[in-house]
Formats: C-alpha cells, sequence, structure tokens
C-alpha cells in the first residue's frame, strides 16, 4: 500500500537510497528536509510492514519534478516504482501540474527504459549532474 512518508520513515529511506543509489545518493540530511517540506510529496510503498520503495516529488508553479525514486533491488520487478510513480502523477494532475520532470544518470539504462515506457521524454543532457564526466537526461512529459 502507499501511504505518505513520514519523518519516522527516515532511516527506512535512507537504507533504501543506500541500496539503491552510489555515490549520487542524497545525504540523510537533505532526505529529512525533503520529508519535513510541506510542499513536498513523499510516499512510501509499504507491505508486511516494510518499506519496499518511495518517491518524492515537488511542485512549483506549473511543474512536478520527481525528486527521488527508489526501489529496494529486492522488491524490484514487483511494480512498485510503477504504483510510486503513478501516485506523484496522480497528486500533479490533482494541482493542476502542466508537466513533469525528472533527471537520471544516462548511464541508468533500467530507470531510463523504465520511464521511456511510461511515456517521458528526453528534454536534454545535463553535463556532470552526477559527477565529473557523469551527465543526465533531463526527462519530462505533459500531464
Amino acid at each position: 500500500m502507499i501511504r505518505k512518508a513520514t519523518i519516522d520513515d527516515l532511516d527506512e529511506l535512507c537504507r533504501i537510497e543506500k541500496l539503491c543509489f552510489k555515490r549520487e545518493r542524497y545525504s540523510e540530511e537533505f532526505i529529512l528536509y525533503l520529508l519535513e517540506n510541506p510542499d513536498n510529496y513523499s510516499a512510501v510503498f509499504e507491505e508486511n510492514k516494510k518499506i519496499a520503495g518511495y518517491i518524492i516529488a515537488s511542485f512549483h508553479k506549473d511543474t512536478a519534478r520527481i525528486i527521488s525514486l527508489a526501489v529496494a533491488p529486492s522488491d524490484r520487478k514487483k511494480g512498485i516504482g510503477q504504483k510510486l510513480l503513478n501516485s506523484a502523477g496522480e497528486k500533479a494532475k490533482k494541482l493542476k501540474m502542466k508537466n513533469i520532470t525528472l533527471e537520471v544518470s544516462k548511464e541508468n539504462k533500467s530507470a531510463l527504459n523504465f520511464y521511456l515506457s511510461n511515456k517521458y521524454q528526453i528534454i536534454g543532457t545535463i553535463k556532470d549532474y552526477y559527477g565529473i564526466g557523469k551527465d543526465g537526461w533531463r526527462m519530462g512529459k505533459n500531464l
């Protein structure tokens, strides 16, 4: 089930963040900041009292932005990422956002294919977004 993420979930979100991302992962302090921001959408997918994944999105003017989407490696290929992405999209539509954007590493082929399958398009390249020589794709779609 998808539910609102709370500060009580911080340790689990950080655990999943460390499992999913190497150098480009967010710090505990930044995740806490994102969770505490009332303008952000933060949700977890929880099953049997275990958090399997999370999503955090922000909303500004008419654009939603996926800040982070992560599913624990042991819980992938179960549709959890899809459900979390859909939940953020639904929230964005309720807030009358016109489009939704995100960034993804050019090296993360599985994430790129996941977003492409969800009708996101590559908008451009972000040079060194994930560190020197680690470019990212900016992706987006209209809602």
